[in-house]
């Protein structure tokens, strides 16, 4: 959480694949907060990439529910 009591993300993620028929690697950095009731949004840009995939570039924004993470079994859960 930031000083605004807003959940917040600041990540790096590889995506490993093919885009448009060449391989290679990407690192994505991605920010964005959550305000309460609210959906996430936020951010995000390719900051590298590797193979086929070296010169590629791309930005944009995202934003969803997202997940509230795993939940407990319920008490009397065998």
């Amino acid at each position: 959480m930031n000083e605004a009591g807003l959940k917040t993300v600041d990540l790096f993620s590889t995506f490993t694949g093919t885009v448009d028929g060449k391989s290679g690697s990407l690192v994505i950095h991605l920010i964005g907060e959550r305000p309460p009731e609210k959906d996430w949004a936020g951010d995000w840009d390719i900051v590298r990439g590797t193979g086929e995939l070296m010169n590629l570039r791309g930005q944009g924004t995202w934003g969803g529910p997202g997940s509230e993470g795993p939940k407990p079994p319920e008490p009397d859960w065998d």
